[in-house]
């Protein structure tokens, strides 16, 4: 147990390691401080019940995006959280760079470590997980040359692979195409719900309409092969506001103290 627990604390050391060293490189480089974009608390509901918060950073600098995300989930019953931290970059033109996962639930641990890898004839993600589903995987993505001919000729056919992470920044880029009515589809980089494979697969948007009261753009996103939809509803500076989608919600909170009284009720009071 002592042996389980060390490992827990190092993998936990490690990644926020990473995290630092990612948002930090821009001074070894001379880059311009980072700019936040958002940095926001929100609660989670499965149905009526609360179920958990979380905290989302997303960060610009002169040549990335960084993204951060600290999650807890209580269930009934059960004093002490799970727990699920991530950390992703990307290229400005979201490309993906790396992405890192690290879970803890129920005394058991597991981390993700995914790598962006261009051999300038394909390109692929390495996803390297420790823990009970060990295991080391070369997953193919989308990569294409919006200068070639091709793409030239047929734009809407050539779309290159982005982390799931930065679907807000992929809607903030394209602001001024998300007219009520607009349609389109992207490349995804994500986790299988069900299967906690690490997959390609595409994400199909479309434009609702302008929230006044939540001051957001409401977009449906259905991605296949199940096509769930999901209710998206961002500011056009990337900051995710609410979603909806089959039994959950999720909504942006004024801080960490209205998210912690959310879930207050399924907290133990020990």
């Amino acid at each position: 147990m002592a042996l389980k627990n060390n490992n827990w604390k190092l993998k936990m050391v490690s990644f926020f390691f990473l995290l630092f060293s990612a948002q930090n490189s821009f001074a070894a480089k001379n880059l311009s401080a980072p700019i936040i974009l958002n940095k926001s608390w929100y609660t989670m509901q499965a149905g009526s019940t609360p179920w958990g918060y979380y905290q989302e950073t997303i960060e610009k600098d002169d040549e990335h995006y960084s993204y951060r995300y600290q999650m807890k989930k209580f269930e009934e019953g059960n004093p002490t959280p799970s727990e699920e931290n991530i950390g992703a970059m990307s290229k400005l033109d979201l490309t993906p760079i790396s992405l890192n996962i690290f879970k803890q639930s129920g005394g058991t641990t597991e981390s993700v470590d995914a790598t962006y890898n261009d051999d300038k004839q394909s390109a692929k993600m390495t996803v390297k997980i420790s823990g009970s589903n060990a295991s080391v995987k070369n997953r193919a993505i989308n990569k294409f040359d919006m200068q070639s001919a091709h793409c030239k000729q047929e734009p809407t056919q050539c779309k290159s692979t982005m982390l799931d992470v930065f679907f807000p920044i992929y809607l903030s880029q394209n602001w001024s195409k998300l007219k009520p009515g607009f349609k389109d589809w992207i490349s995804i980089f994500t986790e299988d719900p069900e299967t906690h494979d690490f997959l390609s697969r595409r994400l199909f948007l479309e434009v609702k309409d302008y929230s006044t009261q939540s001051k957001c753009l409401n977009v449906i996103a259905k991605m296949e092969p199940r096509n769930e939809i999901i209710r998206w509803c961002t500011t056009k500076e990337g900051v995710l506001v609410e979603m909806d989608g089959p039994g959950f919600k999720v909504r942006k909170v004024s801080g960490e103290k209205e998210a912690k009284q959310f879930v207050a009720g399924l907290i133990s009071k020990k």
